[in-house]
């Protein structure tokens, strides 16, 4: 089986997960946010590339700028990380492709 990198839906699905239910889940409820829920997932579908490992990297990174700040996790701190972070889609671009061909013939899309 070959599993892609994520599309934009499953992107923002991934984000909610790491978002909202898993501290949910673990904490009993999530944590404030400052801004309206689709602005941070506006940008987990425009993150073209992230693998879910990233954006949920990128969400930790975000929200230890607001916890340093003292504030609500914004929309700008995830905007921010997302910027810095270079995804593995770019630094190992030719390994993906070759492994994406390779998968053509040898595997099937899960």
């Amino acid at each position: 089986f070959f599993v892609d990198l994520p599309d934009a839906e499953a992107r923002a699905e991934i984000l909610d997960i790491h978002l909202r239910r898993k501290p949910a889940q673990d904490l009993g409820q999530a944590p404030a946010l400052a801004d309206e829920l689709e602005g941070y997932l506006a940008q987990a579908r425009h993150a073209e590339g992230f693998s879910g490992a990233e954006l949920e990297a990128a969400l930790v990174e975000a929200r230890l700028a607001a916890y340093a700040r003292g504030e609500a996790l914004a929309a700008a701190d995830l905007e921010n990380a997302l910027g810095v972070t270079v995804p593995l889609s770019q630094s190992r671009r030719e390994d993906i492709a070759a492994l994406r061909d390779w998968a053509k013939s040898r595997a099937r899309r899960a």
